[in-house]
């Protein structure tokens, strides 16, 4: 019984040391994105505002950097005052209602940043790689929509992100993230307006911007320079 004892505790004393540099974060905001290139034949020339939102975990392998994954999900649409005329020979476009590439783009990534403690946090920047998914009933449009793209696209999904983290206590802190995600998305259903049976690939870049809370497992044996000379105890960083 002692022995297993010891066991768990000399499996537990790691975990908790490296838990200690572990930080999960969720979060929500906006995002907004470019208009879609390659044979995307329904294209956008007004930008509207989408909702996304994102959970990551990272982990601080050193004060000044940290690598981790993160999952987000936003909405990839637009509007366009051009009129543009379907294979049915019906009219999209040019009415104020969006187009729709994707009701929910799946996007999960790797994460490097670089960090710089300042203050009761800490400033933070760096580059993302990873794989996305375009999602929804295409075959289902809303009251507002006036183009939803065909369900199914993947593909790569490449970035960056600056951000900042202020702590509120020893594990809590809020942070504010604004990003760029390039998307390359390949579809195994024919491109629009296409003769020639090609299947449907483009490409665009979104822009989320969000708030949300990080939380570090355990207390960390690191103290900032702020709390050194107020004598508390140390936020996260």
């Amino acid at each position: 019984m002692k022995g297993r004892f010891y066991l768990l505790l000399i499996l537990f004393i790691p975990f908790v040391t490296y838990s200690q540099n572990i930080e999960v974060g969720l979060a929500g905001g906006i995002s907004t994105n470019s208009s879609p290139s390659g044979n995307m034949y329904y294209s956008i020339d007004k930008w509207t505002i989408n909702y996304a939102g994102s959970f990551n975990a990272l982990y601080n392998f050193t004060d000044h950097m940290q690598f981790g994954i993160e999952a987000q999900v936003s909405e990839l649409s637009g509007i366009s005052d051009n009129t543009f005329v379907s294979p049915y020979n019906t009219y999209i476009g040019g009415n104020n209602k969006r187009f729709v590439y994707a009701r929910k783009d799946i996007t999960i990534c790797g994460v490097f940043n670089g960090k710089y403690n300042i203050g009761r946090g800490y400033v933070y920047g760096g580059a993302a790689i990873g794989y996305g998914m375009a999602r929804h009933n295409a075959d289902e449009l809303s009251s507002n929509e006036s183009y939803r793209a065909p369900n199914g696209g993947a593909g790569l999904v490449a970035g960056g992100q600056i951000g900042w983290v202020i702590g509120i206590n020893g594990r809590l802190g809020a942070f504010i993230e604004a990003a760029y995600r390039y998307m390359d998305l390949k579809y195994g259903t024919q491109a629009p307006k296409e003769t020639q049976q090609e299947n449907l690939h483009y490409h665009l870049s979104a822009f989320p911007v969000i708030i949300g809370i990080r939380y570090r497992l355990f207390n960390t044996i690191i103290n900032n320079n702020y709390q050194r000379m107020k004598g508390e105890n140390e936020s996260i960083e």
